[in-house]
């Protein structure tokens, strides 16, 4: 689940950045940051959480964790639409590796 959700969060994000120009520039970054916050970000903690209680804390690194507070962060504190895009493209790379690290511990 965590890995489909990664390749959504990586899908989105290079959509909106793609198909943004100057003159729709506001209302991409805009809806992107709605459409992120209704579909993904509670998916997003929900995983994450999932993952911790399966793998414990060690599964996560130092680069994980503050990617994961500053997309958290990003979605509570709405202002720079940029940042917000950017960070769920950052993050989405990260949530496929701890879903991998997920499957693997299934399959052992």
């Amino acid at each position: 689940m965590a890995i489909e959700e990664s390749k959504r969060m990586e899908s989105m994000s290079q959509e909106s950045l793609n198909s943004r120009t100057k003159e729709n520039y506001d209302s991409t970054m805009g809806f992107f940051q709605t459409h992120f916050r209704n579909c993904c970000l509670d998916n997003v903690k929900n995983l994450r959480g999932v993952i911790a209680r399966r793998l414990g804390p060690e599964a996560f690194d130092e680069v994980e964790m503050r990617m994961f507070t500053d997309l958290m962060e990003v979605e509570s504190f709405p202002g720079n639409q940029n940042t917000s895009i950017a960070t769920v493209l950052n993050y989405a790379p990260k949530l496929h590796a701890l879903g991998e690290g997920l499957l693997s511990k299934t399959h052992q």
